[in-house]
């Protein structure tokens, strides 16, 4: 009961604001450009939120976030823009399914590729694992620049065009509510003490007992 509280304690003020941006927006009251800029807003602060994960409660100098956050935001963007060009815009009849799978997807995608390089580059310390977290986002800007020589759809340098606008104020306050209660429950849990014990004194996390390499893994492909 305490924990549906705490949920509906976190989630009622963001509906409340939701619903009323959602209103003004839909009788054009609110400019486009001041709910386009909240949605950012929306979604930047949930990668911040991650990032938050990685850096600030399990103590990694990552540098490679943005790499993450772009592998998440192409994949999702490509399913939906393939969805839409196999049965038209006006056609979908299950728009909002589609569009959570895709993002769905996309984090999965992204939790499986920073495992992946969380794997070799967590066993590095303090400077080395920005630089190779650094290095990683380097790679990575490189390979979305020329990515439209392989798959033409992702657009390359000039960036993704045609992506269906099924992203709403709704989608937006939505999603950052539910990163926040992940995020909370997560620091507020066992493997979160173990994350903040890492970040506060290795050595002395692992003296307790703490598997320290495993939960910075899974600090960092969380985040």
């Amino acid at each position: 009961m305490g924990f549906l509280k705490n949920i509906a304690k976190a989630a009622l003020p963001f509906a409340v604001l939701s619903g009323m941006l959602h209103l003004l927006s839909a009788r054009e009251i609110l400019n486009p450009y001041w709910v386009q800029i909240f949605q950012l807003a929306c979604v930047v602060a949930i990668s911040a939120l991650g990032l938050n994960l990685i850096y600030g409660f399990t103590g990694l100098f990552s540098l490679g976030h943005a790499a993450f956050y772009g592998v998440g935001a192409y994949t999702a963007a490509l399913l939906t823009k393939l969805y839409v060009g196999a049965h038209g815009e006006e056609a979908c009849f299950a728009t909002g399914a589609v569009f959570l799978g895709s993002l769905l997807a996309g984090g999965v995608a992204a939790a499986l590729l920073a495992c992946l390089v969380g794997l070799p580059t967590l066993r590095l310390t303090s400077d080395y694992l920005g630089i190779a977290t650094l290095g990683f986002g380097v790679i990575m800007k490189v390979l979305f620049d020329n990515a439209d020589s392989l798959v033409p759809q992702l657009g390359g340098a000039r960036g993704m065009t045609g992506i269906a606008r099924w992203t709403g104020i709704p989608w937006a306050v939505a999603a950052l509510v539910a990163a926040i209660l992940v995020i909370r429950n997560l620091v507020d849990s066992t493997y979160g003490r173990a994350l903040v014990a890492i970040r506060e004194d290795e050595v002395a996390a692992a003296a307790m007992g703490v598997d320290t390499f495993r939960y910075k893994v899974i600090g960092f492909t969380a985040g």
